[in-house]
C-alpha cells in the first residue's frame, strides 16, 4: 500500500508520515507504555529484527499484535537475515543463509569483556 491509496485513511493522532518507535524490551507485551498500545492501535506495522532464526519468537509477536490490537490497518515483517530452518517467512529479507550459519554480530566481542576492560577500550 503506498501512501497515495485512496484506501488507506491515517488516524488523526499520527499525521501521515510519522514513525513511532516501539521497543519490544524483554519480550513481555504486558510492559509496553500506554503511548506504545495507542501507536499500535492505529497504526501500519513494519516489524523488525535483525534475524529470523527458529522463528518461534517472530511468530509470537505477529500471532500477539493480530490477536491483541485488531485496528492495526496492516502488519509486514523485515530482518536482515533469514536462516534456512526458520518457520517465520519475512516479508521483506536482505539475506537468505540456506546454511543456517551462526551470526556474528558487532557487539558479541563485548559480552566478555570486564567492566575494566571497557573502560580501557573507551578511554579517551
Amino acid at each position: 500500500m503506498s501512501h497515495n491509496d485512496s484506501s488507506f485513511t491515517q488516524p488523526s493522532a499520527y499525521p501521515l508520515g510519522t514513525c513511532t518507535l516501539v521497543g519490544a524490551g524483554p519480550g513481555d507485551p504486558e510492559l509496553l507504555t500506554l503511548k506504545a498500545v495507542k501507536a499500535i492501535q492505529a497504526a501500519t506495522v513494519l516489524l523488525v529484527d535483525d534475524l529470523a532464526d527458529s522463528g518461534h519468537t517472530l511468530h509470537a509477536v505477529v500471532d500477539m499484535l493480530k490477536t491483541n490490537y485488531k485496528p492495526i490497518t496492516e502488519l509486514r515483517s523485515a530482518v536482515v537475515w533469514t536462516k534456512g530452518l526458520s518457520g517465520f517467512q519475512p516479508d521483506y529479507s536482505v539475506e537468505y543463509l540456506p546454511t543456517n550459519p551462526w551470526i556474528h554480530q558487532p557487539f558479541e566481542g563485548y559480552d566478555s569483556m570486564s567492566p575494566e576492560k571497557l573502560m580501557e577500550k573507551w578511554k579517551v
